[in-house]
């Protein structure tokens, strides 16, 4: 039976937020398993995480996609200096080559790639290990798009409850109806 080595069962994980983070976990228990002169930087490890198999090179591209998947776009201004540094690379490589590559392709080598993140290395080991504000991006999000859509329905439920209470209030008395009334319009200015 064939077995891969450990490079390849590597880039054989989906870069998904919880393998990275359990990935980079496995990586910094293995770190502090070593002796003090075998130790790697943040950067090192993170360069590992998104190396290439069989090269000295680490995909930006799925750095960055990861660091979508905790919140973290492109534009955030906290990654603003490494966005800056990896298109001064890129562009370099790109005017070398004389061709345009799309973000997700772009690949580094390990001296360019830790230039670049080394500026916000600390956000990124933070998102890496899931210890944002917001944990867990993806959930949140997930999360607030669902009470979105249960106010959308709230709403159409008290859009419903208003035509109701005009029907109401020609047939019953104004003491029912200020009841009614108060049901229906207090829960509208809260949500306005």
């Amino acid at each position: 039976m064939h077995q891969s080595s450990p490079a390849t069962r590597r880039t054989s994980l989906a870069y998904t937020p919880t393998s990275s983070a359990q990935l980079l976990a496995d990586m910094t228990s293995r770190m502090q398993r070593t002796s003090t002169r075998e130790q790697q930087t943040a950067e090192d490890l993170i360069f590992d995480l998104f190396k290439l198999p069989n090269r000295d090179e680490a995909s930006i591209g799925k750095l960055l996609t990861v660091l979508k998947g905790f919140g973290l776009h492109e534009d955030d201004p906290r990654l603003r200096p490494m966005m800056e540094k990896v298109r001064m690379f890129e562009s370099d490589i790109e005017e070398r080559l004389n061709e345009t590559k799309d973000p997700k392709h772009w690949k580094l080598k390990r001296s360019e790639f830790k230039k670049c993140i080394s500026e916000s290395v600390v956000l990124i080991s933070q998102a890496l290990q899931n210890n944002l504000i917001v944990p867990s991006w993806s959930q949140f999000t997930s999360r607030i798009r669902e009470i979105y859509h249960m106010n959308e329905d709230f709403e159409q439920f008290l859009e419903s409850q208003i035509v109701y209470r005009t029907l109401l209030s020609k047939t019953v008395s104004n003491r029912t109806e200020k009841v009614l009334c108060e049901v229906v319009i207090v829960p509208q200015r809260r949500h306005r």
